[in-house]
């Protein structure tokens, strides 16, 4: 199992995440080859998966928000998508 943290310095991706990716502090991991968990603080954050060539990303409700060339892109997007419906102190927006 691969296990790395989308936040603010972490240098352990070969990319750089986008803003709304590090507000998110999304923790992924890699429970089997081509599929991969987002988490936060306890939260369900998305997937994604290799469908092929391509990385497909999925939502924690499980709506694909899109398609893309590569894992990294596919990441940043469930992590954005998980930013515009990050849990406040006062639960969900």
């Amino acid at each position: 199992m691969t296990t790395f943290l989308e936040a603010p310095g972490d240098r352990r991706n070969a990319h750089a995440a986008a803003p709304a990716a590090r507000r998110a502090g999304l923790l992924w991991q890699q429970v089997e080859p081509g599929f991969w968990v987002a988490n936060a603080d306890g939260n369900f954050g998305g997937t994604v998966e290799r469908v092929g060539r391509r990385y497909c990303a999925r939502d924690a409700m499980g709506t694909v928000l899109d398609v893309f060339a590569d894992a990294a892109s596919a990441r940043d997007r469930v992590a954005e998508r998980y930013a515009q419906v990050l849990p406040t102190a006062d639960g969900w927006e």
